[in-house]
């Protein structure tokens, strides 16, 4: 509802399909309208608004606008056979884990250039996602269904699970947006002084929550798949600890595991025979 001006602005993205999708909530207009714009830009959408709501006005559209360029890529979900169930919180940001999500949802992933290590932590993007009436609930039921041909475990009570799984993932990413304490660690001294500063302050049993989200972080500087691997590339200097090793082959497995991110690596070659002959 309204903030304590009695105002609040509704970000929403329509994705290609026809359904507005709230991304953000806002206490100032030209926030808001501001990133309406940023979205609209980056090509990703088919359109933009922003939603104004107050008990005084009701509510009122203040920006709308479509981008003729939009490529109406549909965002479907990828079929899966298998999947790992997740006994603790942690696992649910494994590189098992992650590279089942993205798989499922391999092209809504493709559309956004994102990792699904970099979906974990990003509370606004989890929220799109809840708050689409086809995507998210396709992606959660075939997830539930692979892992419920695996355990013998029903369908319905896998999906209720990773349903509450997921609200618990947002809320935990958005309640430390503002800390890019560990992300400046990483890019500025590396992976092996990130783990030390991260279990200092956070104990050796909690540090791998904070360690990628610091990598999610990092990666987000990368628009592009190459962006990302170059990024990652930077972090392989010698002496790296064993721990410091698991950490970077783990993102650099779940970016490689998608199919774009290996045409991009390539060049645009088919193979690695072509693209080392080019």
């Amino acid at each position: 509802m309204g903030t304590l001006a009695g105002k609040t602005y509704e970000v929403q993205v329509d994705q290609g399909d026809g359904r507005w999708v709230v991304v953000d909530i806002h206490e100032t207009r030209n926030a808001s309208i501001e990133q309406a714009k940023g979205l609209l830009d980056s090509g990703k959408y088919a359109a933009t608004k922003v939603i104004a709501e107050s008990e005084r006005t009701g509510v009122e559209t203040l920006f709308e606008e479509t981008f003729a360029g939009f490529n109406g890529k549909p965002l479907t979900i990828v079929a899966i056979n298998s999947a790992p169930v997740c006994k603790t919180f942690d696992d649910y940001f494994s590189l098992e884990s992650r590279q089942t999500i993205g798989r499922v949802l391999r092209n809504y992933l493709e559309l956004h250039a994102l990792s699904a290590l970099e979906i974990l932590y990003d509370a606004s993007h989890i929220r799109m996602l809840e708050n689409s009436d086809t995507l998210f609930p396709k992606a959660v039921q075939q997830i539930a269904g692979a892992q419920a041909r695996g355990t013998g475990a029903k369908p319905a009570v896998r999906a209720d699970a990773l349903y509450k799984v997921v609200t618990e993932i947002r809320e935990k990413a958005a309640s430390g947006t503002t800390d890019t304490s560990g992300y400046e660690t990483l890019k500025d001294k590396g992976i092996d002084a990130l783990i030390k500063q991260m279990i200092g302050w956070h104990g050796t049993d909690k540090a791998p929550y904070f360690i990628r989200k610091s990598f999610a972080r990092y990666l987000r500087d990368g628009g592009d798949w190459n962006a990302k691997l170059g990024l990652l590339s930077k972090l392989g200097v010698e002496g790296l600890s064993h721990e410091a090793v698991v950490y970077l082959d783990e993102s650099l497995a779940e970016i490689l595991d998608g199919e774009p991110a290996v045409h991009e690596l390539l060049g645009g070659q088919p193979d690695l025979v072509t693209a080392a002959r080019t």
